[in-house]
């Protein structure tokens, strides 16, 4: 907030009036979209947890209909070498036998089961767009057999660069377990905002 002249900021919001609408009206709807913010209500579950004076929202967050946690970690308990974030770094043998690498950027999220056998997420060839904590957009779709797999169609390697400035880890490097534990986490939280929004966060721990 600032300090301004009072009447000066008076005239201002009389100046106003004419292009305001009460939020009771009738009509409010034609302006507004109203929905319920996923990952503010993830940010205030942490702070309530750091603070015992703070209410807890008594919904868990595994109740949720509309939030999804998608883990990095695969049935290994490992970082996949040749899938998900390194999915680039797969050699895929030509007939010739020939060995042709790939752009070490090409990525993809993966899904298990309990994910992308749901209406979580839209079935290709359907696009949606995935806002980021961070205040990036991608347009993505699900890919693969199954449809286990969020990709970004335009370029797969966009979602591979993208993870790796998340997590420090040069263009185009294989990644590593190891990358994920100095960044705080394994996983991404998916907020539905509707059919064709999503919010995904990837922020580390507060207290990390």
């Amino acid at each position: 907030m600032l300090s301004c002249n009072a009447e000066q900021g008076f005239d201002y919001f009389q100046s106003l009036i004419d292009d305001t609408i009460p939020c009771t009206s009738p009509d409010a709807d034609a302006f507004i979209q109203a929905f319920k913010n996923r990952y503010a209500l993830r940010q205030q579950r942490q702070i309530s947890q750091q603070y015992d004076n703070l209410p807890i929202d008594a919904k868990s967050e595994d109740d949720d209909p509309d939030h999804v946690i998608v883990s990095f970690i695969n049935r290994d308990n490992e970082i996949s070498a040749s899938s998900g974030l390194n999915w680039g770094h797969r050699n895929v043998i030509t007939k010739s036998g020939n060995k042709h690498g790939r752009e070490r950027n090409q990525a993809y999220i993966p899904l298990k089961a309990k994910v992308y056998k749901t209406d979580f997420f839209p079935l290709p060839p359907q696009r949606f767009i995935v806002h980021t904590d961070d205040d990036k957009s991608m347009v993505c779709t699900r890919a693969q057999q199954s449809a286990k797999a969020i990709e970004t169609p335009h370029s797969n390697s966009i979602l591979g660069r993208y993870f790796r400035k998340r997590l420090s880890v040069p263009d185009g490097q294989f990644v590593v377990m190891e990358d994920f534990l100095r960044y705080g986490r394994t996983d991404v939280d998916f907020y539905k905002v509707d059919d064709e929004n999503y919010l995904m966060d990837f922020s580390p721990p507060k207290n990390g």
